[in-house]
């Protein structure tokens, strides 16, 4: 089945450092409390944190829109 971002967070954790949006592998993307609501990565394992999305989660996403591409036009085309 096909890897998905998920959505979690615990109240204590919100309150440490901000909103929880998605998780994706060991990359959490975390609303910051004191950059504005500016979205920053964090790594849970390496303790890593960017403000760009980490190569890894922006190829899972890129192929699940070329798999949703392909069944959409899969879908339009005639089948004899």
């Amino acid at each position: 089945m096909a890897e998905r971002p998920s959505i979690s967070s615990s109240p204590e954790e919100t309150r440490r450092i901000g909103t929880r949006l998605h998780t994706f592998r060991e990359w959490r993307e975390v609303r910051s409390r004191s950059w504005n609501g500016k979205i920053y990565y964090y790594n849970e394992i390496t303790e890593e944190s960017t403000w760009y999305k980490p190569i890894e989660w922006l190829r899972f996403e890129a192929r699940q829109a070329q798999i949703e591409r392909e069944r959409r036009v899969s879908s339009f085309i005639p089948k004899w």
